[in-house]
């Protein structure tokens, strides 16, 4: 079936019937001399500047790699040019005594260019690194709209024929479309000087301030109308896209941004135009599906908007102006039902032309008239953007050899969660997945990435499979995650944590065990505190099959404890002294401990327990043999348990005989020790770090 077949008479005929409209407005014509307006894209970005002064989030960088013989005088010259032609590069931007902004223009003047130079001797890779240093430190420098200006000009030499031109400008004077135009112009002014002529200064037939004024007399027209009643019903009740993030979300975005650069192959791109064109879209409609099917699977949500930027240049005459007009329209997702990638591809056409046909509506505007619920933690309708830049990015050779190509730039900011940006070359597409620092670690970002390209693939090669059942990881992947949730293979030792101690002690006695403030304590020491406690506690009737509990601090009085129930034969129950009374309570009464083991301040948080034993105060215990106390029972033979003994004749005949854990626990559900039957002997084994890191069942 072709193209024209697969997009419906009403999707053609809706937009023949846009086209129409078009062609009967009215042209945009030139404004009176004064005031100059402010679009509504920049003044949502005056605002935003408000809102955070000094961010770099709106710093638009543009890096030329200049390779030949360069004229500085003539580079200066053809910038100084550009900017007399276009008054939006020569904008500022006030607050009147209401607080509003007032936009002017700064009468043409020579551009200031800095000249920079990297340090000689550095190898190739060295003088790359220096250089995007240098790159990203600018990019970082926020911009002054009421001082200006909006254009920062940096020449970096790396050598007699190699020099990096870098242009940083404020979003609210260009977009990624004038960054191209730009470019253009500055290289025809450049040649212009170097053979002595005078570079083209005269303004464009329509000056970005004649467009502003236009798009607010359009807000009064029908076709606003149209469009924001079709906007209006599209978005209704749109929930924000929340994402598993790596740490909780700020109650304030930063616009911190870094970037993880990636690839679609050729083979890839094509697959992607190859069903693009079976399926009557383009290829950034098959790669937002694609970009949506990842979003869904790592979130769960399979209702969402994404950002989709457009050139906002719907007219002729705003082709080559000079400005911010570039607006974004919100394409919502929709995933129910588990289609197949196919027919999600097939959605992604008919909401994409729908909303190409009310694209003028701006976007500020739009926010305002859906009165839509501020949130300082994220972007308003969408937190996810993607962008398809299909403008110029190719070489081009100034008079005289120099040769321009652009240089990359590591991003330093985002207005949003994740931004997916793609650009075109001939050996396919090239990806950068920018992310918001505060959410996000690189190696998540990077794991997405891959899981785009696994999903795209797949997708690609059987279109019809259900979007549920596309792999998001590639063999090697499958097999590192099953890796992981084996672990690895740990030998653990045959031996207790006493046995383990019995030979420390006999190995280093003296050397420091445990180091509590000022407090040292030596392996043998230790030794013989815990054995003294565990002779008190037996004497108190702690035995195997009993549960002690231990509440203290971090400290040497919780390591003496725990060791001291365990010589005791007993388990030992941990309760974190930083649990609310209420939790306590519960746990005690639960376990049935036999008595507590505190510290005296930890002993508040307790309820009253009529067994406590006060670890402060060792009087009772310091006379204490320092040795083990004798065995309850014959220790087993290792991997081996005693045979339990006969039950003793009465009710408790009836229960049969249960052995306590042989960690640290709690020992919930278990019989308490008045109804318990006699246990037989248990062999502990190691115990966790943490004393409160291993019970079970709270």
């Amino acid at each position: 079936m072709t193209a024209a077949h697969q997009v419906s008479d009403a999707k053609q005929a809706l937009l023949q019937q846009r086209l129409r409209r078009r062609e009967l407005t009215a042209g945009i014509a030139r404004r009176p001399a004064s005031p100059l307006p402010l679009s509504f894209a920049q003044e949502r970005l005056w605002f935003m500047e408000q809102y955070a002064p000094g961010t770099a989030a709106y710093v638009v960088p543009v890096a030329l790699e200049l390779r030949g013989p360069l004229d500085p005088d003539a580079v200066t010259a053809a910038l100084t040019a550009v900017v007399a032609r276009h008054e939006s590069l020569r904008l500022r931007v006030h607050a009147d005594e209401d607080g509003r902004p007032h936009a002017t223009t700064a009468a043409p003047a020579p551009v200031p260019l800095a000249v920079v130079t990297v340090p000689a001797g550095l190898d190739p890779a060295g003088r790359d690194r220096h250089t995007r240093d240098l790159v990203t430190a600018d990019a970082a420098q926020p911009f002054d709209l009421a001082a200006g200006p909006l254009l920062r000009a940096t020449l970096i030499g790396r050598g007699p024929d190699d020099h990096i031109l870098l242009l940083s400008l404020h979003h609210i004077a260009a977009d990624g479309w004038s960054t191209d135009l730009i470019i253009g112009e500055f290289a025809a002014a450049y040649d212009t000087v170097l053979v002595g002529g005078v570079p083209d200064t005269t303004e464009p037939p329509v000056r970005y301030g004649d467009y502003a004024a236009w798009q607010r007399a359009r807000l009064t027209a029908q076709a606003c109308a149209d469009d924001l009643g079709y906007w209006r019903d599209r978005l209704a009740a749109l929930p924000p896209l929340d994402l598993p993030t790596d740490r909780p979300r700020p109650a304030r975005q930063a616009f911190a941004g870094a970037a993880h650069g990636f690839h679609l192959d050729a083979q890839l791109t094509a697959a992607a135009g190859r069903l693009a064109t079976t399926l009557g879209a383009t290829p950034y409609m098959v790669l937002l599906a694609a970009f949506q099917v990842l979003l869904w699977r790592h979130s769960g949500q399979d209702d969402f908007a994404v950002g989709s930027p457009v050139a906002g240049r719907t007219r002729p005459e705003l082709e080559n102006l000079v400005g911010m007009c570039a607006n974004v329209l919100a394409q919502r997702a929709d995933l129910t039902g588990d289609p197949t990638f196919a027919q999600l591809v097939t959605r992604v056409r008919d909401t994409a032309l729908d909303a190409y046909s009310h694209q003028e509506l701006p976007f500020e505007h739009l926010v305002n008239e859906l009165k839509v619920t501020r949130d300082t933690s994220r972007s308003p309708l969408f937190q996810v953007a993607l962008a398809m830049q299909n403008y110029t990015r190719a070489q081009r050779t100034l008079h005289g050899g120099v040769t321009i190509a652009w240089f990359p730039v590591d991003a330093v900011a985002t207005r949003f969660d994740l931004e997916l940006y793609l650009y075109e070359h001939d050996r396919g597409l090239a990806a950068f997945l920018t992310y918001d620092t505060a959410l996000f670690d690189p190696d998540t970002v990077a794991r997405m990435a891959d899981h785009l390209l696994t999903l795209l693939a797949a997708a690609l090669a059987e279109p019809h499979t259900p979007i549920a059942d596309l792999p998001l990881l590639d063999v090697a992947g499958t097999e590192r995650v099953l890796a992981e949730g084996r672990g690895p293979r740990v030998v653990v030792p045959d031996q207790t944590l006493l046995d383990l101690l019995h030979r420390q002690v006999h190995a280093t006695p003296d050397d420091v065990a445990l180091i509590d403030g000022a407090d040292t304590v030596t392996y043998a020491e230790l030794h013989a505190r815990a054995d003294r406690l565990a002779h008190h506690l037996v004497e108190r009737g702690a035995r195997p099959g009993v549960r002690v509990a231990v509440c203290a601090p971090r400290g040497t009085a919780l390591v003496t404890a725990v060791l001291a129930v365990l010589k005791s034969g007993a388990a030992y129950v941990p309760l974190d002294p930083d649990y609310p009374a209420r939790r306590l309570e519960f746990m005690l009464g639960d376990c049935g401990a036999l008595m507590v083991l505190a510290t005296r301040d930890a002993a508040t948080a307790l309820p009253g327990h009529g067994r406590l034993v006060l670890l402060d105060d060792d009087t009772p215990w310091r006379d204490r043999p320092a040795h083990r106390p004798p065995s309850i029972c014959a220790p087993p033979t290792r991997h081996t348990r005693s045979t339990p003994p006969a039950p003793p004749a009465g009710p408790r005949a009836r229960s049969t005989p249960t052995a306590p854990s042989s960690t640290a626990s709690t020992g919930c559900n278990a019989p308490t020790p008045s109804t318990a039957p006699t246990p037989y002997c248990t062999r502990h084994r190691p115990a966790s770090t943490s004393p409160y890191g291993n019970s079970s069942g709270h």
